[in-house]
């Protein structure tokens, strides 16, 4: 089942490059194959699957995009993707709102979207020609900063959630405001 229509989670499991068996999850776990995007070199950028009714993603390491495996860093690379129905809408509406900054969080999950402690966050600038594919690739590859980062904080035992509060050991903060335009 193809769940784009509707705004949902999905894993995204980073495998080494050249080890992807596919048709090992279709014959052990009754695995479909929706669809599959290929880098430029042949790699497989994402292949997207179900098992049963639960929506998951491959993607092959690569350091273009800066997704590794496990065994590369000797940590986690799983990531939960937000999907939404239609990313260039949720853009465009952004852009058409006027704002100058996007941007992603990486929060713990509560049973309301969008909410629970937050964890990590980036201010991604909206740029003079801006549609809503440039700021959305933009955004993208300040989630693939952001996963990580939050994982590994978690791994080291830094993160500490109180109440609705996430406070880090040893973190550190930006250096002053955030501003755009710059001048």
């Amino acid at each position: 089942m193809n769940n784009t229509s509707k705004t949902t989670f999905v894993p995204q499991l980073v495998i080494k490059s050249g080890t992807m068996d596919i048709e090992f999850y279709k014959q052990a776990f009754g695995a479909i194959e929706l669809r599959r995007w290929s880098n430029d070199d042949g790699s497989i950028h994402v292949a997207e699957m179900t098992i049963e009714d639960a929506m998951f993603h491959f993607h092959e390491e690569s350091a273009r995009s800066g997704t590794f495996s496990p065994e590369k860093y000797n940590g986690v690379t799983t990531t939960i993707g937000l999907m939404v129905a239609d990313v260039d809408t949720v853009m465009a509406r952004a852009l058409a709102a006027g704002v100058r900054l996007s941007g992603c969080t990486v929060h713990f999950v509560r049973a309301e979207m969008d909410s629970g402690p937050i964890i990590v966050q980036a201010a991604v600038p909206v740029e003079e020609n801006d549609d809503d594919r440039a700021l959305a690739d933009r955004i993208l590859a300040a989630e693939h900063r952001c996963y990580p980062l939050a994982v590994r904080l978690i791994a080291e035992g830094r993160v500490k959630v109180d109440g609705e509060r996430v406070t880090v050991t040893g973190a550190i903060a930006p250096d002053g405001p955030f501003l755009n335009p710059a001048g």
